[in-house]
């Protein structure tokens, strides 16, 4: 089954003052994260984790290694993303200005690590592995 849905920035535009000719364009900040909910409160796992481009928060449920997470790249909400760890969750991203692919997977049984593998058009790329999370 195939889903689709079209996501955007948030952006506040303001007016120039009379006798003024600037206009601002500001992205509104997305807010406090809310965390997911994940099977049993007592089998989940919460983390917040940023790296340069990129913010995940999200929710593991320790006893069946699910994963519920809300990325972030550059500003721009990807949306939230759920599935099995120990089979791998990957996001391709294909941003105006960065694309590639965010890979979340299970480690040790005890750990979440994410693979991110992005290249931005104007402002360098990565291609990292980071632990994000551990019980």
């Amino acid at each position: 089954m195939s889903t689709h849905a079209e996501l955007g920035a948030i952006v506040l535009v303001t007016e120039p003052t009379e006798g003024d000719n600037v206009w601002i364009a500001k992205q509104a900040d997305l807010g406090t994260p809310h965390f997911p909910h994940v099977g049993d409160p007592h089998f989940s796992k919460c983390f917040g984790w940023l790296f340069e481009i990129v913010t995940a928060t999200g929710c593991v449920d320790t006893d069946r290694f699910e994963l519920t997470v809300t990325i972030t790249v550059m500003g721009c909400n990807l949306g939230t993303f759920g599935g099995s760890l120990p089979d791998g969750i990957v996001v391709k991203v294909d941003l105006f200005a960065v694309s590639g692919e965010i890979r979340f997977d299970l480690k040790y049984r005890h750990e979440v690590w994410v693979h991110l593998d992005l290249k931005g058009k104007w402002c360098g790329s990565w291609d990292k592995d980071c632990k994000i999370l551990s019980w």
